[in-house]
């Protein structure tokens, strides 16, 4: 009666690990002091303050040094990604730019009209007649 099977439909619980070994860690779980997968990248604290001063930027286009570091930043920030494959985020650089010379647009915008008050409804755009 010693080395009778269990009934059907039961099984036996999972042996002890062997030699008080510890169960396999979780995925996504990165033991301290060891470097995470993913090969090192990162991504570019320029880019992401390009983004951040480019839409700055748009909205106070009047003042001018958003719009500009913008501009600055997403230069250098598309640089340093294509010549170092360890950076991403080239999208937020390009971003960034764009929305820096937007900014700029807008006042160059301005200053060549000489028009501060920009009133939409005399030319017509979402204007009831």
């Amino acid at each position: 009666m010693a080395n009778n099977p269990p009934p059907p439909g039961d099984t036996p619980p999972p042996p002890p690990p062997p030699g008080g070994a510890m169960p396999p860690s979780p995925p996504g779980y990165v033991p301290f002091g060891t470097k995470p997968p993913g090969g090192g990248q990162r991504t570019n604290g320029l880019a992401v303050a390009s983004l951040v001063l480019g839409i700055v930027g748009i909205v106070l286009c009047f003042l001018f040094v958003p719009w500009v570091l913008a501009i600055i930043f997403g230069a250098t920030a598309i640089k340093q990604c294509n010549e170092d494959p360890t950076y991403t985020g080239k999208g937020l650089a390009i971003a960034g730019l764009i929305c820096g010379l937007v900014g700029m647009a807008i006042i160059v915008l301005i200053f060549t009209t000489g028009e501060t008050n920009f009133d939409f409804n005399s030319i017509g755009v979402g204007a009831v007649r």
